[in-house]
């Protein structure tokens, strides 16, 4: 199956999410290039053109641009339900994010001020600045948290090689004890099965740690980046957000396939 293509703008959407309904989302990214951290096996844009969590000689949409961009859909008639930083890659890794965040929830204020504003992240860049100041600005930052362990973390998401779990654990649980967040976890079935039992053990084992406000769990529904990558049936999905609930004590949601 072919990769879905790139945003080709810093605006994109409305597009009808699982999780958020009507999603206007922002992408601070490249429109011509993935740029992440990660090369996760399932990512539905396919494989990372530049893997970096240090982006240099990278050219960043304009704030400016951004801003634009975002005005005229707040003050247009057009439809959404949030809107969310996502896009070509690991928001995060935008130079000016802190800057851009305060501008774009004024925007918002100004013009939709019961729209609220999501935040999908891989969880990578917060194990170097955890931004927790700009993160309270968000009204639902979703995190990454995909393995329970080192070796399924590099298997599954393929990150750069300064980026361990181990810190991505601790900089969650730092984060978690001062705003609600979300972990969203992506179960995945074929050659690497995060589902069974082992593998889940390991990862109840983090979540105990972070302690998140919400749980949110799916699977692959879209082309991959990964041939060998298969989803979960509905039954299995169902019954892991059950089991997950059940030994967690955090409120688990399952979405499933369109």
């Amino acid at each position: 199956m072919t990769p879905l293509p790139l945003q080709r703008d810093v605006i994109y959407g409305p597009i009808k999410s699982k999780r958020l309904g009507l999603s206007l989302g922002i992408n601070l990214l490249p429109t011509t290039q993935k740029v992440c951290s990660f090369d996760c096996i399932y990512c539905h844009y396919g494989k990372t053109n530049i893997k970096t969590l240090n982006p240099k000689d990278i050219q960043f949409p304009p704030t400016d641009l951004v801003l634009k961009r975002l005005e005229w859909y707040l003050k247009s008639d057009t439809e959404f339900h949030y809107i969310t930083f996502s896009g070509n890659g690991e928001p995060l890794l935008y130079p000016n994010f802190d800057l851009i965040v305060k501008e774009i929830k004024k925007l918002r204020d100004q013009y939709r001020p019961k729209i609220p504003i999501a935040l999908l992240s891989n969880s990578s860049a917060i194990i170097r600045d955890k931004k927790i100041e700009t993160l309270k600005l968000i009204d639902l930052p979703i995190f990454k948290l995909d393995a329970g362990d080192e070796e399924t973390f590099k298997e599954i998401n393929r990150p750069v090689s300064e980026v361990k779990l181990a810190e991505i654990v601790n900089a969650l649980k730092v984060i978690a004890q001062e705003i609600r967040i979300t972990i969203q976890t992506v179960l995945l079935n074929g050659r690497i099965k995060n589902f069974a039992e082992e593998a889940l053990k390991r990862w109840f084992s983090l979540i105990q740690e972070i302690k998140p406000s919400l749980i949110q769990i799916y699977s692959v529904d879209r082309p991959v980046a990964e041939e060998n990558v298969k989803m979960l049936d509905d039954r299995t999905l169902l019954s892991k957000a059950e089991e997950i609930e059940r030994k967690t004590k955090i409120r688990t949601v399952a979405y499933l396939p369109r």
